[in-house]
């Protein structure tokens, strides 16, 4: 369900992030296994969730905040239980950490 599918997403995610180290470091795009990759990378991207982009993310979190009742950075921590769990799948909880702050800190 839910659950297997955030779990397929981060390690998916964790995957091309070890991948991209990779490939900047030993660059041979005649490689087969680059092209292997980036062939299994375009399948797998077609069915992820789409990420939220960073108005969408912010508008989001501006629900969630209003939701929970939050009004500074002392009530991080409710806000990102409620947001890491609402918007598994379409953005990571280090843009959900980042963007939290920036909410409560203006």
């Amino acid at each position: 369900g839910r659950k297997h599918l955030r779990t397929s997403v981060r390690a998916y995610r964790r995957q091309m992030e070890r991948d991209k180290l990779f490939l900047h470091e030993h660059p041979d795009p005649a490689s087969s296994w680059y092209e292997k990759e980036m062939k299994e990378a375009a399948i797998l991207k077609e069915y992820l969730p789409k990420q939220l982009s960073d108005e969408e993310l912010e508008a989001r979190l501006r629900q969630i905040i209003e939701q929970v009742g939050a009004s500074s950075m002392k009530d991080m921590g409710k806000v990102m239980g409620v947001a890491t769990k609402e918007l598994a799948g379409v953005a990571d909880g280090k843009r959900i950490n980042q963007m939290v702050k920036k909410i409560l800190g203006s």
